[in-house]
């Protein structure tokens, strides 16, 4: 099995403003890409693993990133070098919960988000370490907080096996 792919985020706005003589466009752009290939040095990846679920109104959803089940069996990931989490609900928040990482960059670990309805995150380490997962505490926790349930997609990309 051998990886490759990119990640993209584009974000382009135009601004019009105009006055009793004259208009003016302005574009305010910002563009950020991450290709990697496969290994397990900077800007490499082994595995990739999505999933489409619904995180329900008073339970959790906990992802093990060493025993990650999907169509190929467990993927097993030893380092993390992106997340990827969308909030598909037009009405609630996700309450996202990343925890118990041994290795973790400590501007990261833990750390706890509110994902608006509509809204994505997306979180990169192209470091030849990314974030390494230990032997058995890497924990991503999906909850929801507004008591409904919230449908979501989570794609995590690193290193590790299937």
């Amino acid at each position: 099995m051998s990886i490759d792919g990119r990640i993209n985020v584009d974000v382009l706005f135009h601004d019009k403003s105009t006055s009793n003589l004259s208009s003016q466009l302005r574009v305010a752009a910002a563009t950020y890409a991450l290709p990697l290939t496969e290994g397990t040095g900077a800007n490499q990846a082994q595995v990739a693993w999505t999933s489409s679920s619904t995180a329900g109104g008073s339970s959790a959803n906990e992802l093990i990133i060493q025993a990650l089940s999907d169509d190929r069996g467990t993927v097993s990931m030893t380092a993390v070098k992106a997340i990827y989490i969308r909030n598909k609900s037009a009405l609630y928040r996700l309450n996202v919960t990343v925890d118990s990482w041994t290795a973790l960059d400590p501007t990261l670990s833990p750390f706890n988000l509110v994902i608006p309805a509509g809204g994505v995150f997306v979180h990169t380490n192209p470091t030849a370490a990314g974030w390494a997962t230990g032997a058995s505490s890497a924990l991503v926790l999906i909850a929801e907080g507004e008591g409904q349930s919230v449908d979501y997609d989570v794609l995590l990309v690193g290193e590790g096996s299937v």
